[in-house]
Parts: C-alpha cells; structure tokens; sequence
C-alpha cells in the first residue's frame, strides 16, 4: 500500500457508536499502521478540506465522491479488506497542498 491507494476499510463513526466498509485514501502507511482519510459521495463538505474525485478505472469509484481530508483515522494494516485503484499524481499533489493548508503545517504561528 502507497499514498494514493483508495483501500475499503471498516471505518468507524465519529461517536464510535459503529463502523461501515467504506473507501479510504491511504495517506501514510507504516507497515503495521495506515493512515486514512474518509472518502465520502455526500460532496456538499468544506471544499478547503476536501479534494473532488470523478469515477474512473484508475481509482475504482463508482460514484463522484470526496477525499475528507479532516477526516483521517490510523488503523492497523491488517484490518484493509482490499484495494479500489489509485488516485493521479495531480490529485496526490493537491491531497499534499490541502492537508498543508489544512493542518497548517507550513510556517505555522501560534
């Protein structure tokens, strides 16, 4: 698994009160855990923190859909049930532009 990989996973909700197969963009992978962030098809979210997805073969979406970039979980490995596809270079250069600005990692003041 790779940055860009959309992966389904068994996500949980944000209360935790259950968890549902969803697809996920991989965002970091360290051999025992994987960074994921949400993919949803309700595209009505923050479009500062989120990247627009088109269905393609590359990425094996069904339906236009959303990377939530303020919406990202650390699960183990083991628990990815498969891959979908990828995204393109491009989108995994605004993935990289969005969660700068996001989580205000570059020249970040208090």
């Amino acid at each position: 698994m790779k940055k860009g990989d959309i992966v389904i996973v068994p996500f949980p909700f944000t209360d935790l009160s259950s968890q549902k197969r969803r697809p996920a963009c991989v965002l970091l992978n360290t051999k025992i855990d994987v960074v994921l962030a949400f993919i949803s098809t309700k595209l009505y979210y923050e479009p500062a923190f989120s990247i627009r997805l088109n269905p393609s073969d590359e990425n094996g979406l069904k339906r236009e859909s959303i990377i939530r970039i303020d919406k990202i979980v650390t699960l183990d490995s083991e628990l990815v049930i498969g891959k979908l596809g990828e995204i393109s270079s491009n989108e995994i250069l605004e993935l990289n532009n969005k969660m700068i600005s996001c989580y205000r990692l570059k020249n970040y003041n208090p």
